[in-house]
């Protein structure tokens, strides 16, 4: 987690403990102005997803006991993710732990769970709904906008389906991959992306507490064309590195 305390060197006072308990508590993504409340940094995605599934868990539950059918099941979902996101964007109220945020999660969540239910997951045997999805993502992110940590959601219905086709294009990609898994250098590299998979938090983790180390302004790097990315892949490769040393160890 990065916190403006831990590199300001501000004095240890009430004000400042207060302003960091808010900085947890609020688990924003972004600066908000407004409540006087300072981003947390990259951590933000994690109380969004402890958030998300809580409220997602809880939904389904309601669901089963109340024998509500898919349909009314999806327009529950939309309207709590209209309203969640209506709340930060219209009014400017960020809820604690992204609780606003996590209402509009929450319908990308009962989506795939209910597309799982229902046998319609990525199949590579459906190449042509593969080409469909890539297609779809291409376009409708074109024409819409989606950025979770700021509440952006530019196009309610075509961001939300350019979300889902993407993620289809995506799962049936890695599922491709994973049938290769017996190809010399394809194997290999299905088998970094599986360990990836696997330890996606720690190498989170790691990626989240290493902002003391100056990737963009080592002079090696500084050197070299497009100095930002070459700095992100060495970043990446090592905390993907020390998330494997860490498991092995």
């Amino acid at each position: 987690m990065r916190h403006p305390f831990l590199m300001s060197g501000a004095p240890l006072t009430s004000g400042t403990l207060v302003a960091g308990l808010k900085t947890l508590v609020f688990a924003s993504g972004v600066d908000v102005p407004g409540l006087g409340v300072t981003a947390v940094g990259m951590a933000w995605f994690l109380a969004a997803l402890f958030t998300s599934r809580l409220l997602f868990n809880a939904l389904v539950r309601l669901f089963d006991r109340g024998g509500i059918g898919v349909v009314w099941q999806g327009v529950v979902c939309a309207a709590i993710a209209f309203c969640g996101l209506s709340v930060s964007r219209y009014f400017g109220v960020y809820l604690p732990l992204d609780l606003d945020l996590s209402c509009y999660i929450v319908l990308l969540m009962w989506i795939g769970y209910t597309a799982r239910q229902r046998g319609l997951e990525p199949s590579v045997s459906k190449p042509l709904l593969f080409i469909g999805a890539g297609v779809a993502w291409l376009v409708l992110a074109a024409l819409s906008g989606l950025e979770l940590s700021s509440r952006r959601v530019d196009g309610f219905v075509v961001a939300t389906v350019a979300a889902l086709a993407g993620s289809y294009f995506v799962c049936w990609v890695s599922m491709a991959l994973e049938k290769l898994k017996d190809v010399p250098v394809l194997g290999s590299f299905e088998q970094a992306l599986v360990f990836c998979g696997q330890a996606s938090l720690a190498i989170f983790a790691i990626h989240a507490v290493d902002w003391f180390i100056p990737w963009q302004t080592m002079p090696l790097l500084m050197t070299l064309p497009v100095p930002w990315l070459f700095a992100s892949i060495v970043r990446c490769g090592c905390d993907i590195g020390l998330a494997y040393v860490i498991k092995k160890a």
